[in-house]
């Protein structure tokens, strides 16, 4: 509990809209800390998923057996090649699940040529590349593709981090708006308390006591805002994961607010009481240490 304040700020209507303000803007905070941290798990998977990893790809040909001997062969020179760590034939199953999020039910029909794809992990230490891989690959395998993720998965991963900047800036946007709404509710409150403030001064008051005084009203409706936010942005998250939850394909890692992502979410209301706090302390004292 808030201790009471010798300032009545009851009919000091400067307020009055000041927890709405601080809401919003903990809305906005909550999604953008959130999408930090998804966004930066999300980087983490890929990098550590995709980064050593190419996929070769064999078409189909028009006959069973010489399929069967085109994996066996192309199974046979990938262990053979130097820098391969794991070599692992993708069973039709897989095939047909990453295919149906682009074709649908189509991906399963028989008469699509499904073609045979071996997942390839590399040491990228010992210098070995697609290139090498297709050049060894292709005279005994024609037609045979070789796909090194690492080339989308730069741009990609580029993308994600610019998208990680851009939400932080937006954060400190937040950060800031908050300090100056509060700078500015707190100046208005003052101007109305002018003559409470006088007869506090003239009774011995210290310009700090005063100062606390509006520091803890601004402490209360940061609290009051932020949980309002609050109220508002969690449901949001949640509806959020459930919808990516259900639409996921295996094509992304999953999109999963961890628990120091909710603790981070939950911390935003003290950090908002704090930063109000401070901010109403540092304003009145200053504005009051100028008097005459």
């Amino acid at each position: 509990m808030l201790q009471r304040s010798d300032i009545s700020f009851d009919k000091d209507d400067s307020s009055r809209y000041l927890p709405w303000l601080i809401a919003f803007m903990v809305f906005l905070a909550a999604l953008s800390i959130a999408g930090i941290f998804v966004l930066s798990d999300i980087t983490r998977q890929l990098g550590t998923g995709f980064t050593n990893t190419i996929t070769v790809q064999i078409p189909v040909s028009r006959s069973v057996i010489t399929d069967e001997q085109r994996k066996t062969e192309a199974l046979r020179l990938l262990k053979t090649f130097r820098g391969v760590q794991r070599v692992e034939l993708v069973k039709p199953e897989g095939v047909i699940d990453l295919l149906k999020p682009w074709l649908g039910d189509a991906a399963s029909s028989k008469q699509l040529p499904i073609p045979s794809v071996i997942d390839v992990q590399i040491d990228r230490t010992k210098d070995v590349s697609a290139e090498a891989l297709k050049a060894k690959l292709l005279p005994n395998i024609p037609g045979i593709l070789v796909d090194d993720h690492r080339e989308w998965l730069n741009t990609l991963l580029l993308a994600l981090r610019s998208v990680e900047i851009i939400t932080f800036s937006v954060v400190l946007l937040i950060v800031l708006a908050t300090v100056g709404t509060v700078i500015f509710t707190t100046r208005t409150s003052m101007d109305l308390q002018r003559e409470t403030i006088a007869i506090l001064h003239f009774i011995g008051a210290q310009d700090g006591y005063i100062a606390y005084q509006f520091a803890l009203r601004a402490a209360w409706l940061g609290i009051k805002g932020g949980l309002g936010g609050l109220i508002f942005a969690v449901p949001l998250l949640f509806g959020f994961r459930l919808v990516m939850g259900s639409l996921s394909t295996g094509l992304l890692p999953e999109l999963t607010l961890y628990a120091v992502g909710w603790i981070c979410v939950g911390l935003i209301v003290p950090a908002v009481a704090a930063i109000s706090m401070l901010t109403a302390y540092s304003t009145v004292h200053k504005s009051l240490s100028n008097l005459p």
